[in-house]
């Protein structure tokens, strides 16, 4: 990494701003994530599925989101679990593979 300690800040900002403009777009993403997740939880706990049909489209979108969200987070996480996209990692990934997998597992029950 180029070392800007002693550039005007104006430099530092243009130096900077592509690294910092993908941490930001990490830490957002990871954000909007989390946000998701939350909100698929609330939604089950007020929903209810109509007892003809319903265990059958319950194991249809468990499968759905497993199949298309699972895989797509777990590379996601492990491009960018050890990348320094903010002072507070833990703030944004909440989750590994496993314990995703274990809470859509509880949603979908």
């Amino acid at each position: 990494m180029l070392d800007v300690g002693n550039a005007p800040t104006g430099v530092k900002a243009v130096v900077g701003g592509k690294e910092s403009n993908e941490r930001k777009e990490v830490k957002d993403r990871f954000g909007r994530f989390n946000e998701g997740l939350e909100d698929i939880e609330a939604l089950h706990l007020t929903a209810t599925l109509e007892k003809e049909g319903g265990n059958e489209l319950r194991n249809r979108l468990k499968d759905e989101v497993n199949r298309m969200v699972v895989p797509t987070y777990a590379k996601f996480a492990q491009k960018h679990k050890d990348r320094e996209f903010s002072k507070n990692p833990s703030k944004y990934f909440k989750y590994d593979a496993d314990q995703l997998q274990e809470r859509l597992d509880i949603i979908f029950g």
